[in-house]
Formats: C-alpha cells, structure tokens, sequence
C-alpha cells in the first residue's frame, strides 16, 4: 500500500498540479517525462483512478530511492523515502535507458480532505545522483 502511495503521489504531482516544475531548471535530469495520462479526469475521492506516465531515461537506472515530502495547507504531512526498485510491478532495476511506461490503479480514499497540497518528489540513482525532482503545488476538491 505505501507503494502504490508513493507512485501515485509521484504521477499526481505531474497531472494535477496547478504548478510543477523542475526543482532545479539548471539541472539537465536523467529521466524525462513525455506523457501522462489519468482516468477520470479529474479523479473523486472515494473512487478509483489510473495513472499512467510515459517517459525516457537517458541510463540504465540499478537502484535507487524516491524522497517524497507532502504539505497539507502548509503543514508537513508526510515526509519519508523508499527504494526506488522494491516493487517490480512499478519500476524494475536494472530498468534500461531509453523509454519508459507506470501505470497503476488505486483507491482514493474517502478521508482525503479538500485543500492545497504541495511537495517535492525527487528520485535518486545508487550514487545519490538526482535522476529528477518535481516541485508542486496540487488543489483537491470534494
């Protein structure tokens, strides 16, 4: 379950941000991404929703860690990292250069308040080399 929170997080950072954008517009990231895609749009509390992102790595990634740090309103709600490769439904190591697919299907659950979400996602190789890092800020409404 905390995998699929985080690869979700990960995907609605990129769909529903009001604004998102690289961390660090000088950095030139390893992972690009091309596409992203979500059904329904927009997503209802309570419901599911499928998240698919479509993108390239420009090297082989061995492992790595995904650092997720959420605000709620402005309040820290979740501040936290895990291996990048611990699910090989998600994200398989050694994952190839060249051109990617995630998709996932999760529960929204009932409890998620309305309000301004906002964070940075940042994805680390085995070397503590920045692969990327997604800056945003996600309203979610009833």
């Amino acid at each position: 379950m905390f995998k699929n929170l985080l690869l979700f997080l990960v995907i609605f950072s990129f769909v529903f941000s009001d604004e998102w954008h690289l961390c660090d517009s000088s950095d030139d990231y390893e992972l690009t991404v091309t596409s992203v895609n979500i059904t329904p749009d927009p997503p209802h509390v309570g419901d599911s929703v499928t998240a698919s992102i479509d993108g390239s790595l420009s090297k082989v990634i061995n492992g790595g860690t995904v650092k997720i740090l959420i605000k709620y309103n402005g309040i820290t709600i979740l501040n936290t990292s895990a291996p990048l490769c611990s699910d090989p439904d998600d994200f398989e190591c050694p994952h190839p250069s060249g051109k990617f697919r995630i998709k996932k299907t999760i529960q929204i659950p009932e409890f998620t308040p309305a309000g301004k979400y906002s964070g940075i996602i940042s994805i680390n190789d085995n070397n503590s080399k920045k692969v990327t890092c997604v800056d945003f800020d996600i309203p979610v409404v009833n």
